[in-house]
């Protein structure tokens, strides 16, 4: 092999490490995808989980915490007053999902900026039509922390109006 092709493969090699998601990133990318399938299967002990206890989202007056987060996901979910209408929740698609670390050998904390759309349908429904209408689109920027036990929980966030209207006022 020429020198020339030598350094070419190791150039290539370099990009592909420099590239290569890390350990911790796929974990916290992991918990956020964990929370969004939790949501919209309905498995809310495992989505509230995720969430610190001293989890706050600032983007509304009052505050939203943890317990009111939970009880606004079950709204959501299965369906305001009448309980004949729910929320399924999904990333958005084609919308940036980024990770970034504090540094450090051992990051602590980690912000997630991603993307999620509502749609309407029957709390009980075990199909969900692609097409359904976007309710709502939210951007949500996180903040999460990695625990003492070493998991990975959301301690902060904020979102954004996308589309649509947050429902269930």
């Amino acid at each position: 092999m020429t020198p020339s092709r030598i350094a070419i493969v190791l150039l290539v090699l370099a990009a592909g490490v420099l590239a290569w998601p890390k350990p911790e990133e796929g974990r916290v990318r992991a918990v956020v995808e964990s929370a969004v399938s939790d949501f919209a299967a309905g498995r809310f002990r495992a989505c509230t989980q995720a969430l610190a206890e001293e989890f706050v989202d600032a983007s509304t007056n009052p505050r939203i915490d943890k317990p009111l987060l939970v009880a606004a996901f079950r709204q959501l979910r299965f369906g305001g007053d009448d309980r004949t209408k729910g929320l399924f929740c999904r990333f958005v698609d084609g919308q940036p999902f980024e990770i970034e670390l504090d540094e450090g050998e051992r990051p602590s904390h980690a912000i997630a900026l991603f993307s999620v759309e509502f749609v309407e349908i029957h709390p009980k429904a075990s199909y969900i039509d692609p097409d359904a209408p976007v309710i709502w689109a939210i951007e949500v920027e996180a903040v999460l922390r990695r625990g003492e036990d070493g998991a990975w929980r959301f301690w902060r966030s904020s979102h954004r109006t996308l589309s649509g209207e947050r429902p269930y006022r």
